[in-house]
């Protein structure tokens, strides 16, 4: 070791202290540490380290200095523009674990805003280190840093659904102006609560025409998704299992296997997939295994083949399947070889060299998905005659992120509680607890409806529109109740957008963001009347004498 570089590691040390790891604060996510925040030295709940956490701290600062430049200039610049939008989907839980990679997005953002970056990783530290809530509690009081927090994460939300949209070739300038005002107006010093949420109910409306348009490009590109049974069982030969939401590079993926015998499982929200005609047609697609982002070190241990995370909920790999770990898009783990312009070559050397499945194994019941948009719209005439005739008495949704906060005994519970007179629309990985405890039909109609991913909540949206003209009704008076879980960005985004479009009486849960203080509770509570789920029985007995969800 040089001199210099031994210099550069005491001035490290330093800084970090005797465990090697700055300081932290994060609230990013519902594991935070307590319901109050991953703090300290030791890294995230979620994996993420201090040092991981600082430069993303960091990187969304230069990215809200970079859109205020943009706006007190009138300009835009879609290479700036998609720049801000790689920035803060890197920022999000889940999706990036590199630090290198988060200093060279710094970097190159920076150097957009005429920032000087510090060429010493001590220096880059120092600088990150004030960033974050903490820094922001420090400058703005605890209020105001609050509100920005759920703000930015409902941001963050719209950049991971927008990132996807522009991989496709989709783009909307109306969605690139609202993230150059909001990160531009969020330095503004002195933030009233109206104004606030102002700012909260236009990120909801941004949340929904980022979903709205990636739900049609990703129609565009693979079909209109149609109800398709999905097999849970393994084919003999070589495997693939690829985990995320990412619909593009699951495609290019497929695309690069053409002509060989490699066999591709989704795992996690990808199961959507298999309701796209063009990727269910594919003869490489074979399956579905395994359970929701939270599983996936159980099921990464156990698959035979390498994995692929494409895109956000993703988890830092074990030692024990880690060398055959890989990523795309917008994830990002130090150490993961990262799988960039549609080279999936590494991939498939790795499948072929490892020893998939040895055997067919039996098909299961499978797994019944592609409720989107179109499907829901078939089934509406039939919804308003059946919820007419008092056959069918309540929707409810259920979706959202499955969350390891739940717990067995929670989830069976709601299951249970579920009228057998009601149908289910679900969405997100919160079907998981779902699909083996609601079953059985009403006149034809599945009792469990999958629509889809997360951001697929632009059908049920649609369908209650649908539904109120069939029943003569305004769409908020369509007998509906949401219960929905959260654990990052998206869900927020989504809960924002749910909030912008007018619901109330949402539960929401199972826990509060931590970020959320008792005065923006007491606001919500009041304002759309949001509360958090507690005992299944009893909130099922309120939903069903309550008002509509609207």
């Amino acid at each position: 070791m040089s001199s210099s570089e031994r210099a550069e590691t005491q001035r490290s040390s330093l800084l970090t202290g005797k465990r090697g790891r700055c300081s932290m604060l994060c609230l990013d996510c519902e594991l935070a540490e307590n319901g109050v925040g991953c703090s300290g030295g030791g890294g995230g709940v979620c994996g993420r380290s201090p040092e991981v956490a600082a430069f993303q701290n960091l990187l969304l600062d230069f990215a809200r200095k970079l859109a205020r430049q943009m706006v007190e200039r009138s300009s835009s610049s879609e290479r700036l523009d998609r720049l801000i939008v790689t920035a803060l989907a890197a920022t999000a839980a889940g999706t990036n674990f590199d630090e290198e990679e988060l200093r060279r997005l710094c970097g190159e953002v920076a150097t957009a805003c005429g920032i000087p970056f510090p060429q010493s990783r001590f220096d880059q530290l120092e600088l990150a280190e004030r960033s974050g809530i903490a820094g922001g509690r420090l400058r703005l009081g605890n209020e105001l840093a609050a509100r920005l927090a759920l703000l930015f994460t409902g941001i963050r939300g719209i950049a991971v659904f927008y990132s996807r949209v522009l991989r496709l070739g989709g783009r909307d300038e109306r969605i690139f102006a609202y993230l150059r005002r909001a990160l531009a107006y969020s330095l503004h010093p002195d933030l009233k609560p109206r104004e606030m949420l102002k700012l909260l109910l236009d990120c909801g409306s941004a949340a929904r025409s980022a979903m709205d348009l990636l739900g049609r490009v990703q129609t565009a590109e693979f079909g209109d998704p149609v109800p398709v049974e999905v097999c849970c069982s393994p084919r003999k030969g070589a495997a693939v299992l690829v985990t995320g939401h990412d619909l593009g590079a699951l495609a290019g993926l497929l695309d690069a296997l053409s002509g060989t015998a490699i066999n591709v499982y989704t795992h996690g929200e990808l199961l959507a997939a298999h309701g796209y005609p063009k990727l269910h047609e594919n003869p490489r697609l074979a399956g579905h295994l395994g359970g929701a982002w939270q599983d996936q070190q159980r099921d990464f241990q156990r698959f035979p083949g390498p994995v692929l995370a494409a895109g956000n909920c993703v988890m830092p790999p074990l030692p024990e399947y880690a060398p055959r770990f890989f990523t795309c898009g917008t994830a990002f783990v130090s150490g993961a070889p990262h799988l960039k312009d549609g080279d999936f070559s590494a991939l498939i050397e790795a499948a072929n060299a490892l020893p998939g499945f040895p055997d067919d194994v039996l098909p299961r019941r499978g797994l019944a998905v592609g409720y989107g948009r179109t499907a829901l719209e078939r089934l509406a005439g039939k919804l308003a005659g059946l919820i007419r005739s008092g056959k069918v008495r309540r929707l409810f949704l259920i979706g959202g992120c499955d969350s390891p906060l739940l717990g067995e005994e929670y989830s069976s519970s709601l299951a249970r509680a579920v009228p057998a007179d009601c149908i289910v629309l679900t969405l997100g990985c919160a079907k998981c607890r779902l699909r083996a405890k609601v079953t059985g039909e009403i006149e034809g109609i599945p009792r469990l409806l999958d629509v889809g991913q997360c951001t697929d909540i632009i059908a049920v949206l649609e369908l209650l529109e649908t539904l109120g003209v069939a029943l003569d009704l305004p769409a908020e008076l369509v007998p509906f109740s949401i219960f929905f879980s959260w654990h990052g960005p998206s869900a927020v985004a989504i809960l924002l957008a749910l909030l912008s479009a007018g619901f109330r009486d949402i539960r929401f849960g199972p826990v509060l963001p931590a970020f959320v203080t008792p005065e923006m509770r007491e606001i919500m509570e009041r304002l759309f009347n949001l509360r958090l789920g507690s005992v299944p029985e009893e909130d099922f007995a309120e939903a069903l004498q309550t008002e509509p969800a609207r």
